[in-house]
């Protein structure tokens, strides 16, 4: 499921949440710690101002909105501090970002392998001091990487500090979590109806009588006598058996 071919896609909150943390295996105290973070961070401008919690509107999560997510728990897991993430998506997500992530999910349909595979490169990191976190933001594919490094550490132009996420390969599972829980409703009822189809109908118990329907009474009667039971004949006795 690439959502780059879906404009109109949108889950909810809940599916997207799943879907990130079977992605990243997270357990459920880990989920509750991460949808604190999130939300600190949603309130903070991880998903662009327009929405910020508290417009009024309920939310859909299409595939921009996804992106952010998604990208800002991989910053996490990487141990950014909020306010890094924040700026690195106000001052980068328009200029950079977005367009990075548009090309890591069009690798996954029209790539040829995993060496189209792209990843992002954040050269420079400076996370602890300086104005920029991290001056520069670029791109490249798998196949082509070995090349990309060399400007990225060679210390002339930059800090020989770097950060690397395969975005198509991560974007792969993340598709894979989705495609689970956007579907989970249907397989579900797909399940139920299996179920039903394949249970045999139970007979009802057959009810013990001792006698023909005739002979039961409604309460009040007077008992019925029992029937009688035909008494056993001896079989005759022929004139040959007689005269042996």
């Amino acid at each position: 499921m690439a959502t780059a071919a879906l404009p109109g896609f949108s889950i909810s909150y809940a599916k997207a949440e799943s879907a990130l943390a079977r992605m990243h295996g997270l357990a459920p105290g880990e989920i509750s710690a991460w949808r604190s973070r999130y939300g600190a961070l949603q309130r903070g401008g991880l998903l662009g101002s327009a929405n910020r919690p508290g417009k009024g509107a309920s939310l859909d999560y299409q595939p921009d909105v996804l992106h952010r997510m998604m990208f800002s728990l991989e910053l996490v897991q990487l141990g950014f501090v909020p306010s890094a993430i924040l700026r690195l998506i106000a001052d980068h997500w328009d200029g950079k970002l977005r367009d990075i992530f548009s090309k890591a999910e069009s690798a996954i349909v029209h790539g040829h392998g995993t060496g189209d595979d792209v990843i992002l490169i954040l050269a420079g990191l400076t996370l602890a001091f300086g104005d920029e976190p991290i001056p520069n933001i670029q791109a490249t594919t798998l196949a082509k990487l070995p090349t990309r490094l060399t400007f990225g550490l060679d210390g002339e132009h930059l800090a020989p500090r770097l950060l690397l996420i395969n975005l198509t390969a991560q974007l792969r599972k993340f598709h894979t979590a989705l495609a689970y829980y956007h579907l989970l409703p249907e397989i579900v009822s797909l399940g139920e109806r299996n179920s039903l189809t394949h249970t045999t109908k139970k007979r009802p118990p057959r009810s013990r009588m001792t006698g023909p329907k005739s002979m039961t009474r409604a309460p009040g009667d007077a008992a019925l006598p029992a029937p009688r039971r035909r008494a056993k004949t001896a079989a005759p006795v022929t004139r040959e058996a007689a005269d042996g």
